[in-house]
């Protein structure tokens, strides 16, 4: 999360800049030429004409990227004071450049505002300037800070550096989540992993603002998600991380034991190179034994590691919104090889009920018809 937005310089080029730094479009005509000139980077687009020469271009610098690059890295550039997404990313698995998700469907070219939806979950805390949308207070961070999870840290920091000394009771002036109910302290990576691009719908509260929310409240303080009521076991979101693990019956019968944290330290990436063979299958061991597993013993020694939970219970495969990449679906399951299957129903309901159902009946009326127009300008006809 750390590497989640920064500068784009040369000491953190992965891309391929210089030969295969051509992507040309062919449903609009649209060429997308990538270039580095000294320690400054470009994205050129160019519509070509009958014979493939230009007729009319357009050439922005790119200044920053979202994105560690472990999948994919997306591109911003800057129009005065305001920010916005360039149309290519680069994509790690394949190697390749191609259109960013979305673009392929409506290309904004280079006028994607990066509004606070996009940096409340890409980026630490970011003050929009009066009156704008996509234009920020300097300085701008990088990357998804220590506050995120633990909340304002200056009275934390103030208190120490008094010298205060520890008492072992906790430190009231920060949020520990290690300290917090098991609901609310999940409900802090709700916060930008509770969003599949095709079945999810995070409304904004109208009474509170998205950046006002902090970590150990409840996420229904900032927003009132929903779900489409048909899951589709084959498809998910990039993002879908707690949406499908909502759903998945370990999840539903553990009575609070299986959380986030239970496989992944928001400390510590799950990429790094002295993560053991068999670290998910530890985690599952924690609540099913070995010999619960009805596999026959010769498909159980071919997984690696042998014995891997994982490879049988949650498919890996690119996700719905985002190509040229494979993503681990959280929805655990006894069978993963699920057919694709058209949704057959767009009704939606709240993936937090009791949340939802302590809302006024005005309230609960106004906020499922938003998430309804919502979904119908967002899900591809």
């Amino acid at each position: 999360m750390g590497r989640s937005w920064y500068p784009l310089t040369a000491d953190r080029v992965i891309e391929d800049w210089t030969t295969h730094n051509t992507l040309d479009v062919k449903t609009s005509g649209l060429r997308y030429t990538m270039s580095r000139r000294d320690a400054k980077f470009f994205m050129r687009q160019s519509l070509l004409d009958a014979t493939g020469a230009e007729t009319a271009s357009d050439e922005r610098e790119l200044i920053r990227v979202v994105g560690s690059g472990n999948h994919s890295r997306t591109y911003l550039v800057a129009i005065g004071s305001k920010l916005f997404q360039a149309p290519v990313c680069w994509y790690t698995l394949d190697g390749v450049w191609d259109l960013c998700p979305g673009f392929e469907h409506n290309n904004d070219h280079f006028t994607r505002e990066i509004d606070r939806t996009c940096v409340f979950c890409h980026n630490a805390r970011m003050e929009r300037l009066p009156g704008a949308r996509n234009a920020y207070a300097e300085p701008i961070p990088d990357g998804i800070d220590c506050e995120r999870c633990h909340g304002p840290g200056q009275l934390h920091v103030e208190r120490w550096a008094r010298g205060e000394t520890p008492t072992g009771e906790g430190d009231r002036s920060i949020v520990n989540p290690r300290r917090l109910p098991a609901r609310l302290r999940m409900q802090i990576c709700f916060q930008c992993h509770l969003g599949d691009s095709k079945a999810t719908e995070r409304v904004a509260r109208v009474d509170n603002a998205l950046e006002d929310w902090r970590p150990g409240q409840p996420i229904a303080a900032a927003m009132v998600p929903f779900r489409f009521a048909d899951a589709t076991p084959h498809d998910y979101g990039l993002s879908a991380q707690v949406d499908r693990l909502l759903l998945s019956q370990c999840y539903t019968e553990s009575q609070g034991r299986l959380e986030c944290v239970t496989c992944h330290d928001p400390h510590v990436t799950v990429y790094r190179a002295d993560r053991p063979a068999d670290f998910f299958t530890s985690k599952c061991l924690g609540c099913h034994a070995t010999t619960a597993c009805m596999a026959p013993a010769a498909s159980r020694r071919a997984t690696s590691p042998p014995d891997d939970c994982v490879h049988c219970h949650m498919r890996k495969a690119e996700p719905a919104d985002h190509g040229h990449a494979r993503f681990t679906d959280h929805w655990i399951r006894r069978r993963i090889d699920d057919p694709p299957a058209p949704r057959r129903s767009l009704d939606v309901v709240p993936y937090l009920p009791e949340d939802f159902a302590a809302l006024p009946p005005a309230d609960r009326a106004f906020y499922t018809a938003r998430a309804v127009s919502l979904r119908a300008h967002s899900v591809p006809p």
